[in-house]
């Protein structure tokens, strides 16, 4: 029978119930029991859930361990460890057989498809594109290149030589493969625009220094030899048009690479109209010059009627200002490449030759125009005639099997948004894939699908120690799911395929009251990045939620079993795919209230990386963590000598460092802190420790540092076992809530995350503590009066206030104990913050602490309820 889960069973349905649990718990023995585990006034049941779950859920056959890490495993760890360099592993050549090695330290190589290669390009683009449009001007016009023309005059030359040594040191495809070899692209780049290129920037510093020598020879008589060296550097400019052959290589890289299909047609149109337009900048130029300067066989030039008619008479044409005259001759040479007319017709040999020229390259440009916008109607028609044709034979459809309106215009109007939308294209709707190599193929899909399972930490450490391994894993069992607009993922009670991350797109979760822990109908959103169902990756999960798309989604999807099969080659990789699965399982079938929430395909409690590594062993935490020194290294990490203390202690296994998914790198420390209150909302707080004559005053709340494959609950039963066994039976438990919070350790350098999980109870009715107090006296332990700090009237008052609190003692040694008491939530904020020191040191140095009794000598004199004393 199913049972809403806010409601509490009949006492049959809750022992039936238990006796399953119980029979399908696992034999581990630390299987997220404890003093917690037993509560039955938090049994979950509902109609599409296991009888039992979470409890009853099992751990998946690839993933289980068979009992504890192996000796065998912990030594072959260990002996891995002492073969590794002081920050990177040897990776041996059978591991690394298709792995290219590394390039040299010294060689510097820069990727093309990097951002910064990319900003190049662009800057590149700039400077070409100014070249290319001022220097035919420049020649035209016959431009001093003085004053602040001097500038382009020295920057362009010295530009285009740091270009030829950016060449020399970056990659390239051949064939579809990148090359990164130093000695390989200087050979590449001489067999192929080194000479080109050489060329053309020896003629534009050859033209330099006849610039400079015409500069010079301006302030002195010119013989016949500088006339002719002027005229020659003039002439040698224009090989700096050559420069044009790099734009569509250039072009192309840029767009090709780094840009979608909707932007690139638009581009591609934009490319079209600015090369018409350079063009005609440079025919207008051209145009310029024969009327100015070429040779004329009948004595006549264009120029000679182009002038300006006024009422005090002609303006001849070369007195006009040279923007004037720049926009005649574009003028002309738009409507030439437009096949138009204008009143400037040649009037020499020389002008018609350029006239006609110009017409056929107006020709030629127009019709390629007049294609490319053909060519992209039919192609829009096209596409709606398909989205036509299918609308129609829906329509049909709907009719001949006389569909009602009430579901037929629904029907018709979600087709039709459909077809309105983008969707993502799958690998097997790439016709042009199939031509690819199976290698390059599979490096295709895998360097797709990284970027996003390295949001992941464990697949991000997967890859960065066995990334030939993970190539194959992922080739195998990762692959792309496309959803529609609210398409659904998955529902509740089904049994969980796969472990998705949501690449692209929005989704949303919904939990029901009939089908999950939820009390009432809980929807959450998902974005872009966030992982699905990973507790389907290491146990047999059914969910227990809905997920569907809000827009266009792409996930990718992770087989489990295909995925495990991959990694079980790989001995270290499946160690720590058995441990972290186990860490996981032991949280999955114990998240139940009150300390932790149930699972959800969202979240598990206490599930965090973090979490999960702390509880490792450390032959795995050390592996965890050299990788995440190696990537610190590489970063440039601050402080040299407070690295190599934290490797040490990471090597010792006495910190840990983990890299997250988002690549950060922080230290971890885990505590598990008690936050107990009375009926009258004081806080139950430490204030301080008795080693032997001496108080150490520090105000907080009780806890201590998990241990390595310790549950949450595991932990704080410890700290009641041996700090509280006098707290333990009076508390009730109302929750677990987790605080993060991260600093950058003054020791280390580094960012240090202090994860505590705060456990939240409440004191009993009529309950009280019953144990030593320590109350004021005259007579001072550790310091005196004297001694005291100096009270402001503020603090002498909260002193004040403070001295008919009790303190108790609890025994923590032979000559120590812990002290604690009950204060208000302020008082608890002004003795922990640094101002309250003073006030707590002088309170707990008027304490008289009796004398504490062994734990024997306590069991023997109290009564049997003692535990609970009613006021």
């Amino acid at each position: 029978p199913a049972f809403p889960p806010s409601r509490a069973p009949s006492a049959p349905a809750v022992a039936g119930a238990a006796e399953s649990t119980e029979a399908a718990r696992p034999s581990d023995d630390n299987d997220g029991g404890g003093m917690f585990a037993s509560e039955g006034s938090h049994t979950f049941i509902a109609s599409t859930l296991p009888l039992g779950w979470p409890r009853v859920l099992r751990m998946r056959d690839a993933v289980c361990p068979h009992g504890s890490v192996s000796e065998a495993l912990q030594r072959r760890h260990a002996n891995r460890q002492r073969s590794m360099p002081s920050m990177t592993r040897s990776v041996s050549s059978s591991n690394r057989l298709d792995e290219a090695p590394p390039p040299p330290a010294f060689a510097l190589v820069i990727d093309p498809n990097s951002r910064g290669h990319l900003l190049y390009s662009i800057m590149v683009l700039v400077v070409l594109l100014f070249d290319l449009t001022f220097l035919p001007y420049a020649m035209a016009w016959n431009l001093p290149l003085t004053g602040r023309f001097s500038f382009y005059l020295w920057v362009t030359p010295a530009f285009w030589t740091c270009d030829i040594f950016v060449n020399f040191i970056t990659g390239f495809y051949d064939r579809g493969e990148l090359h990164k070899d130093a000695a390989t692209i200087r050979r590449h780049y001489c067999r192929t625009w080194f000479t080109f290129d050489f060329a053309v920037l020896f003629c534009d510093w050859l033209s330099l220094a006849l610039s400079i020598d015409d500069f010079a020879g301006s302030h002195s008589s010119k013989s016949l030899g500088m006339v002719r060296l002027t005229k020659l550097g003039r002439t040698l400019r224009i090989m700096g048009l050559l420069r044009t052959i790099r734009l569509p290589r250039l072009l192309e890289d840029i767009v090709e690479v780094h840009m979608s299909e909707v932007p690139r047609l638009v581009l591609r149109m934009f490319h079209l109209f600015a090369g018409i337009s350079w063009a005609a900048h440079v025919l207008a130029c051209l145009w310029f010059v024969v009327g100015r300067v070429g040779p004329s066989d009948t004595g006549a030039r264009w120029i000679d009627i182009a002038g300006i008619s006024t009422a005090d008479g002609e303006i001849p044409f070369l007195d006009t200002g040279a923007m004037y005259q720049y926009m005649v001759a574009f003028n002309w040479a738009a409507n030439q490449i437009a096949l138009g007319t204008y009143e400037l017709l040649p009037r020499n040999s020389l002008e018609s030759a350029v006239f006609v020229g110009s017409s056929m390259c107006g020709f030629l440009f127009g019709s390629t125009l007049v294609s490319m916008l053909s060519a992209g109607m039919v192609d829009y028609q096209m596409m709606q005639k398909d989205k036509r044709v299918k609308l129609r034979t829906l329509r049909r459809y709907l009719r001949d099997n006389k569909v009602g309106a009430h579901i037929a215009v629904p029907v018709q109007r979600q087709v039709e948004q459909r077809l309105s939308e983008e969707y993502a294209i799958h690998e097997n709707d790439v016709a042009a894939l199939g031509l690819l190599s199976s290698g390059l193929r599979d490096g295709l899909r895998f360097e797709i699908q990284k970027p996003h399972m390295m949001r992941h930490p464990v697949f991000r450490l997967w890859v960065n120690l066995e990334p030939m391994l993970m190539h194959r894993a992922c080739t195998k069992a990762v692959s792309f799911v496309n959803l529609r607009t609210k398409d659904d993922l998955f529902s509740p009670g089904a049994d969980a395929a796969g472990v998705y991350v949501l690449a692209r797109g929005e989704m949303c979760y919904t939990q029901q009251p009939d089908a999950s822990p939820a009390e009432a109908t809980e929807v959450t959103p998902v974005r872009a990045g966030q992982w699905l169902c990973e507790a389907a990756l290491w146990v047999y999960w059914t969910h227990v939620g809905t997920a569907h798309a809000e827009t266009g989604c792409t996930l990718l999807e992770v087989d489990p079993e295909a995925f495990f099969s991959c990694v079980q080659h790989e001995i270290m990789l499946k160690d720590m795919a058995s441990e972290y699965g186990r860490q996981f399982y032991k949280r999955v079938i114990s998240a139940c209230p009150p300390h932790a929430p149930y699972p959800t395909d969202l979240s598990v409690p206490f599930t965090d990386y973090c979490d999960l590594v702390v509880s490792m062993p450390p032959h795995i935490q050390v592996t965890i963590g050299r990788d995440a020194m190696r990537h610190l290294h590489e970063k440039g990490g601050r402080g040299t000598k407070a690295l190599e203390r934290l490797e040490v202690e990471v090597v010792s296994s006495k910190s840990i460092v983990v890299v997250l998914g988002t690549g950060a790198i922080i230290r971890v420390v885990s505590l598990v802190v008690l936050r107990a209150e009375d009926l009258m909302g004081r806080i139950f707080a430490q204030v301080g420790k008795l080693n032997g004559a001496e108080i150490q005053s520090a105000c907080q709340l009780p806890g201590l540092k998990s241990e390595r494959d310790e549950l949450m609950s595991e932990t704080l039963e410890r700290l009641f076992r041996t700090r509280l066994p006098a707290l333990q039976s009076l508390l009730e438990f109302r929750g677990t809530v987790r605080q993060n919070t991260e600093t950058e350790s003054k020791e280390y350098r580094v960012q240090t995350r202090y994860m505590r999980s705060v456990c939240s109870a409440r004191l009993r009715p009529g309950a009280e503590l019953q144990a030593p107090t320590c109350l004021p006296s005259g007579a001072e332990r550790g310091t005196s009066r004297a001694n005291a700090p100096a009270l402001d009237s503020h603090q002498l008052q909260s002193l004040q206030a403070l001295q008919s609190v009790p303190v108790f003692a609890l025994r923590a040694g032979e000559d120590s104990a812990y002290l604690y008491a009950w204060l208000t939530p302020k008082q608890v904020d002004q003795l922990a913050a640094p101002a309250g020191a003073c006030v707590l040191q002088a309170w707990l140095a008027g304490l008289a602490v009796p004398p504490l009794k062994t734990e024997t000598a306590a069991e023997e004199d109290a009564p049997a309820e003692s535990a609970i004393a009613c006021l």
